[in-house]
């Protein structure tokens, strides 16, 4: 396998509005930690997957399949075979108008041809490498947010790539939680946790590109996790995913591997929309609860799991807008590189159903890919919509979607495994 990666810089010019917090109505007025992509080419035996790794909230469909057709243009890789996956950031500028923070034109234009780039110099810096993988499961970061005593997904998964003089070349590191250490009050610039894990990886490991990828994080943050709310907080929780991260790394084993590759397509099923008596009433019952909580004395987490709850009822007032633009299907990204596998997912699947194709997979480890190639909202599994709250709220697709999404990935993974 020959494998080629780069690294730029995508952080936007202040004052820009951020992204993640639809009451976060104020621009950024600086920089905490610059903003990055990184772009890595895999090549063996006639195929060519390039994936870009990005500190962005998310791309919408449209984006995504934009800067994918310009990369392949500039590398001739197919773009079917190009995965834009974003870190999910609440703290990195918006891109689109989808919490009613305005995206700024002049930037999408540089960052599509930023991200186009990145895919170009990895293209050009192809080498031959042997690939590795380990997996540990840390623990502390995230944990379920809508209820803090439900299974998380808290595996890492590190998959490296060797060079002929013994050098790691290239990292991803794969783990699930939200990047929402810094709230609604914070404008400042920052990639959150994921960037102060990479930039542990720099310091231990000069020279490599490590990108990384969040999972099957819908349901997953630091809400009942993190200390406070700050910069150092965020550096504190990344620098225990960078150290495991770099731990796993330094012990990889490796072998030579190949490559294969799929592309499935996954009909999509809208929910019925609700009756504005309705709507009304589910507005009221979370505004009951979020006073209730604060009479209470609750915790942080607590209130801001009620917040949440008042934000999607009153997002079901919109629905039938959303309803009319649902995508009717989405396309899907499958890769095995070597022993791994690598699953795109256009949204944010819950950790249960993300967990289900790992146990299911044939391969010995499977990447969830959250956030890439574009965002089709939260993907609940059956169980949430019964339960209610922010996610199960918010989102325009139909109960059992998650599971059917499972079953068509699996299915794909065990084609993919016998190639």
């Amino acid at each position: 396998m020959q494998v080629g990666c780069s690294e730029t810089d995508i952080t936007p010019h202040v004052p820009i509005h951020l992204d993640g917090y639809a009451q976060r109505q104020k621009p950024a007025r600086t920089i905490a930690s610059p903003l990055h992509a990184r772009g890595f080419v895999f090549s063996h035996g006639g195929l060519s997957l390039g994936l870009i790794t990005a500190d962005l909230l998310m791309l919408d469909r449209e984006q995504a399949w934009q800067i994918r057709e310009m990369a392949g243009r500039l590398t001739g890789i197919d773009p079917a075979n190009i995965i834009i996956s974003c870190s999910h950031t609440h703290s990195g500028p918006a891109l689109t108008p989808f919490l009613g923070n305005p995206p700024d034109p002049e930037y999408i234009n540089w960052l599509g041809k930023a991200l186009a780039g990145v895919l170009l110099q990895a293209w050009e810096n192809q080498e031959e490498v042997r690939a590795g993988f380990a997996s540990t499961q840390v623990h502390g970061i995230g944990a379920n947010r809508r209820n803090p005593g439900e299974a998380a997904d808290q595996e890492l998964i590190v998959l490296g790539f060797q060079n002929s003089a013994g050098a790691i070349k290239a990292l991803l590191y794969n783990f699930a939680c939200h990047p929402t250490v810094l709230g609604a009050d914070n404008l400042l610039i920052t990639p959150d946790y994921p960037g102060a894990a990479a930039q542990v990886l720099k310091a231990l490991f000069p020279g490599t590109v490590a990108g990384f990828i969040n999972g099957a994080c819908g349901d997953i943050s630091t809400r009942f996790t993190r200390r406070q709310q700050s910069h150092a907080e965020a550096g504190r929780l990344g620098t225990i995913l960078g150290a495991a991260a770099a731990s796993l790394a330094a012990g990889l084993s490796f072998t030579d591997a190949d490559l294969a590759a799929l592309t499935i397509t996954v009909p999509v099923e809208a929910k019925q929309g609700v009756e504005l008596a309705q709507a009304e009433a589910e507005i009221a019952r979370w505004q009951g609860r979020l006073e209730e909580l604060k009479r209470a004395g609750a915790t942080p987490g607590e209130l801001r799991q009620a917040q949440t709850g008042l934000e999607g009822a009153l997002f079901q007032k919109e629905l039938e807008k959303v309803l009319t633009t649902l995508d009717r299907e989405v396309q899907l990204s499958l890769w095995r590189l070597g022993d791994v596998g690598l699953v795109s997912i256009p949204g944010e699947l819950f950790s249960s159903l993300g967990r289900a194709i790992k146990e299911r997979s044939p391969l010995a480890k499977t990447i969830i890919a959250g956030y890439s190639n574009g965002y089709i909202n939260y993907i609940p599994h059956r169980e949430a919509y019964r339960e209610g709250g922010y996610e199960a709220l918010l989102t325009p697709l139909a109960p059992g979607f998650g599971e059917n999404l499972v079953s068509a990935v699996v299915q794909a993974l065990q084609a993919l495994g016998k190639e």
